[in-house]
């Protein structure tokens, strides 16, 4: 690092080959943390590098940190707007001298009752639709900043197609999303406010897995050398 800081050749080696003495394999997992920052830091670009599988895994193992720590910001912005959107339909919008989500459950129950018909009450029956309207605002929050920040991609090339996949993965997960809140609250023994909290809260997190996991490896995926 120091070298090529001061514009002097250096040259990085392989490590030896063969079993290692335990401390020694203890200071690899350190080198590996410490080598994604090294290889930054170096004076020949990534793709000039030689191809040092060793030394390829920090580079790697690196990104995907980064990348996942993006992704919880990310994620985290999003869920404050699906919480917001959620609690004020339920909660903060009266209609006709009570709630919106009364008014609106009773609604569904009477004239849907093949989908609504099980509810235990009226704020449960709106909340399925509820959870479905906050999680699309969240969605095109997450699709926005993962694509310019979490995996680095800017231009309109490919962005239509970047897109459907991005809706394609987030469809999957709203879906899952909203049955899993929904199967949550209706079971919750809590009050009606803290099974709308901790019911979005729970389903945020499983379905974070999905999302991330979907948008990393079909959303955003990188194009095949062979493909550009």
């Amino acid at each position: 690092l120091g070298a090529n800081r001061a514009g002097i050749e250096a040259y990085w080696v392989r490590k030896m080959e063969g079993r290692e003495f335990g401390p020694t394999a203890i200071n690899r997992k350190i080198e590996r943390f410490f080598t994604g920052f090294i290889y930054k830091a170096l004076a020949a670009p990534l793709d000039e590098q030689p191809d040092l599988n060793e030394d390829k895994k920090p580079i790697e193992d690196r990104a995907l940190f980064h990348q996942i720590f993006k992704f919880v910001l990310v994620g985290g912005t999003s869920f404050v707007i699906d919480y917001m959107i959620r609690m004020t339909l339920m909660f903060a919008i009266p209609w006709n001298g009570s709630s919106l989500s009364a008014v609106a459950g009773a609604y569904l129950r009477s004239n849907a009752p093949v989908l609504f018909g099980n509810a235990p009450d009226d704020p449960s029956a709106f909340f399925p639709v509820a959870a479905t309207i906050a999680a699309a605002f969240a969605i095109v929050n997450s699709f926005i900043w993962n694509r310019l920040w979490t995996f680095g991609i800017t231009g309109k090339n490919e962005r239509l197609r970047q897109f459907r996949r991005f809706l394609f993965v987030s469809l999957i997960g709203l879906g899952l999303n909203v049955a899993i809140s929904t199967q949550l609250h209706s079971i919750l023994p809590f009050d009606e406010k803290w099974k709308v909290r901790v019911a979005t809260i729970l389903a945020a997190l499983i379905v974070a897995v999905w999302n991330f996991t979907g948008q990393r490896m079909y959303a955003f995926r990188s194009k095949h050398p062979s493909n550009d």
